[in-house]
């Protein structure tokens, strides 16, 4: 029960969290935004490596697509664009397990701290940006701890293993399964250990 609403609260701070950002940007400059964005994805391939490094310094690739969602919403992104940079924000992902056996500091706290200083400061706009990011990395991290004690439940190891024997079905369950913990990169960290243990062929 515990467990269950912390996921809930985690849900509703990423909801806030993606609510406040689409806010945010929409109080920008419509043309500076956009001309920074043509910069970093002017390309299909400058679209999915900024994808990548972003996913691998933000340590999240829903973080890095719920961003490119807002902009898409707001208006400020191409959806052409933000399809390369979701792309990208998937192949990083990949990457993340290896990133976090680093201990990096929580990013969360780093983004409250810059918008409090924003918020001193008078900058409004740069405040409720950095308050949003905060807010869903703040958020995808309950609902990830809320939902780890049914990712080491024995019957989801049994599920997982037999979903490995039929390809199709696998892939919907890693689908499930990402979409369940709000994190792939936890998914793929999980199948990292399992097959180091031998759990998983």
């Amino acid at each position: 029960m515990r467990a269950l609403l912390s996921f809930v609260f985690g849900g509703f701070l990423f909801f806030a969290g993606m609510k406040l950002l689409v806010w945010s940007l929409r109080q920008f400059s419509a043309n500076r935004i956009t001309k920074h964005l043509s910069k970093a994805a002017g390309s299909s391939w400058q679209a999915i490596l900024s994808g990548t490094v972003a996913t691998c310094l933000m340590q999240s690739s829903s973080l890095i697509t719920s961003v490119t969602v807002g902009m898409v919403e707001a208006g400020l992104c191409p959806l052409t664009s933000a399809i390369y940079i979701t792309m990208g924000a998937n192949l990083g992902s990949t990457l993340i397990p290896q990133i976090l056996a680093s201990n990096l500091p929580p990013l969360e706290v780093f983004c409250f701290i810059t918008a409090f200083i924003f918020a001193v400061c008078k900058k409004k706009r740069l405040a409720a940006l950095a308050s949003s990011l905060g807010l869903l990395m703040a958020g995808m991290k309950i609902m990830s701890v809320a939902a780890a004690p049914i990712a080491e439940h024995p019957l989801f190891r049994i599920m997982l293993m037999a979903m490995c024997e039929k390809p199709l079905l696998a892939i919907l369950f890693g689908a499930m399964g990402a979409a369940a913990l709000q994190s792939s990169s936890l998914v793929v960290a999980t199948l990292l250990v399992m097959a180091r243990l031998q759990v998983v062929p």
